[in-house]
């Protein structure tokens, strides 16, 4: 059971990284439409926050 828990424990980070991967890099490639670049800062706060282990 401990082993199955690790499992998604760490499934649930690695999906965390990859979507904020994506929102990173959207918001890189954003240079003229501040609103968008806006909306994908406040949806990566907290995905960072959950990588940092920081509730």
């Amino acid at each position: 059971m401990i082993v199955i828990q690790n499992a998604v424990a760490v499934l649930y980070y690695v999906l965390s990284a990859f979507l904020g991967f994506l929102l990173l890099r959207n918001f890189v490639r954003e240079k003229d439409k501040v609103d968008d670049m806006l909306m994908n800062l406040i949806v990566l706060i907290p995905l960072l926050l959950r990588l940092l282990r920081i509730k």
